[in-house]
């Protein structure tokens, strides 16, 4: 009687040890499965990084770009601003206006675009 005791003990503890066996593997599946999702995650996210700095790049080139001919507008602009003036003042003691009317208008737009852009420029870094 003792030997079927012991049989029955080391069989509930051969079916213990299997269920654990089994919780482990399935533990481990799950757990492998998730690794492979963070894996891919990371690959995705090294990818996007690498994307948004070609972008940052791209937009820091058109940054310097946009301020060079900000620049040159801006220093352009006295020069622009006398010929006009002279231009109307000509315009006036000739007693004709021989510039299309439109002209005021376009240069006082290229003028107050230019005032924008440098008092835009003057707050960015």
């Amino acid at each position: 009687m003792l030997i079927l005791y012991q049989v029955r003990d080391l069989e509930a503890e051969l079916d213990l040890e299997q269920r654990r066996a089994r919780d482990a593997a399935a533990e481990n599946k799950k757990l492998q499965k998730q690794l492979a999702d963070l894996r891919t995650q990371a690959d995705d996210d090294h990818r996007m990084v690498a994307e948004l700095s070609d972008e940052v790049s791209t937009l820091q080139m058109k940054i310097v770009t946009l301020k060079r001919q900000l620049d040159e507008n801006v220093r352009l602009l006295p020069t622009l601003t006398s010929f006009y003036l002279a231009t109307v003042a000509h315009s006036k003691q000739a007693g004709c206006m021989s510039m299309p009317s439109s002209f005021g208008f376009h240069f006082f737009n290229l003028f107050s675009m230019l005032k924008t852009g440098l008092a835009a420029s003057s707050k960015s870094p």
